[in-house]
C-alpha cells in the first residue's frame, strides 16, 4: 500500500483601511508558509498598497478618485512554463521570482449608476525587468492603459 503525504499552506494577513481627509489608504500584508517549497512555490511575504484622493465633484452629483496602487512580493522559486506540454512545472530552483514592485495609477468615477475607469497598469515596467516575469525565460508583464465603464440597469 503506497501512503501519500500531505502538504499544507498557511497564510496570515492583516489589512486596514483609513481615512485622512480626503485621502484613503488601504494596507494589506499577507505571510505565507508552506510544508513544501517544490511543490507550492509561493513568496514568503505578499504586500498591498492603495493611495487614492476621493471628492465628490459637479454639486455632489459625481464621485472622483485618483490613485496610486503599489504591489510586491519577496523573492521565491516559482512555476517555469513547458510549452510542449501547455503546463507549468517546477524549476528546480535556478531562476528567482518576486521582489519587484508593481505600481498601478487609477483614476475612478461614478456617476449614479455609470462607472467609469483609467488605469495605467504596471507604469514601472522597463526597469530591472528581470524579476517580473510571469515564468522563468518568459516575457515579463507589460505596461497596459485599460479603459472601462459599468452601467447598472437595476438598483
Amino acid at each position: 500500500m503506497v501512503g501519500f503525504g500531505t502538504s499544507s499552506i498557511t497564510s496570515f494577513s492583516i489589512a486596514k483601511d483609513y481615512r485622512l481627509l480626503n485621502f484613503y489608504f488601504r494596507t494589506a500584508f499577507i505571510y505565507q508558509l508552506t510544508s513544501d517549497k517544490l511543490l507550492f512555490p509561493i513568496p514568503d511575504i505578499v504586500g498591498r498598497q492603495v493611495l487614492y484622493y476621493q471628492k465628490p465633484i459637479f454639486k455632489d452629483v459625481m464621485q472622483f478618485q485618483v490613485g496610486l496602487s503599489f504591489s510586491y512580493s519577496t523573492n521565491y522559486f516559482g512555476y517555469a512554463y513547458m510549452p510542449a506540454i501547455n503546463e507549468y512545472t517546477k524549476q528546480g530552483g535556478s531562476t528567482e521570482m518576486g521582489f519587484y514592485p508593481r505600481l498601478d495609477l487609477f483614476i475612478n468615477t461614478q456617476l449614479k449608476r455609470a462607472q467609469i475607469f483609467l488605469k495605467y497598469e504596471h507604469f514601472n515596467a522597463g526597469r530591472s525587468l528581470q524579476k517580473s516575469y510571469i515564468a522563468p525565460g518568459y516575457a515579463p508583464i507589460s505596461k497596459s492603459l485599460k479603459f472601462g465603464v459599468s452601467w447598472n440597469m437595476f438598483d
